[in-house]
């Protein structure tokens, strides 16, 4: 995931969006103290004037990913904040652990001193999408999915959210099959460089 985005990703693209690292939702899930989870960000600057902040999303067997979109003051997707979800499996994001994202999200913008008062996120200003896209037909091919997603939403945001037709074009078959090969000599190529 680091690599897509820091080959794909121009530094301008780049530094409107916050990758996570892949053991944050599993710290969120499992109730993690809320400071706990704060230490995760506390060297990214600005982190609630980035555009996106990107958490992928590891469930017992399962990834998918999430997209907090904080670009609505004239940003590229929608008028206000949100956040989407995107799963190959067709599942739904809880109710229990969006409520957790949000009062994480909160504890963030209070220990960076950005939230005044009883100004808190709720279903009504920060509400969860489960974005409908293509759907993986086997019980293993999630991961390269979450890949394929993460890649299509940093090329063609802000399109790729709203023209579902974008996301069958661009992840047909033979798409995944080239995505497979292509992960596989990506790992070969950096294992040869970094002499593993």
């Amino acid at each position: 995931m680091r690599y897509l985005t820091s080959h794909l990703l121009p530094e301008a693209d780049r530094q409107r969006c916050h990758f996570y690292n892949t053991f944050f939702f599993e710290k969120l899930h499992a109730n993690s103290p809320l400071k706990d989870l704060i230490r995760w960000t506390r060297s990214v600057r600005s982190l609630f004037q980035k555009d996106f902040l990107f958490i992928p999303v590891h469930c017992g067997h399962h990834w998918s990913f999430l997209v907090v979109c904080l670009c609505g003051a004239g940003g590229y997707f929608r008028e206000a904040p949100c956040v989407l979800h995107l799963d190959s499996f067709g599942g739904t994001f809880g109710a229990v652990t969006a409520a957790r994202l949000r009062a994480y999200l909160d504890a963030e913008r209070e220990a960076r001193g950005e939230r005044s008062g009883g100004d808190r996120f709720n279903e009504g200003n920060l509400p969860l999408y489960d974005v409908r896209v293509p759907q993986q037909r086997n019980s293993f091919d999630c991961g390269v999915f979450m890949l394929c997603f993460l890649r299509l939403f940093v090329v063609l945001w802000p399109r790729a959210i709203a023209d579902f037709a974008m996301w069958e074009q661009y992840m047909g078959a033979g798409d995944l099959l080239n995505a497979r090969f292509d992960i596989q000599r990506l790992i070969l190529t950096l294992s040869v460089e970094q002499h593993v």
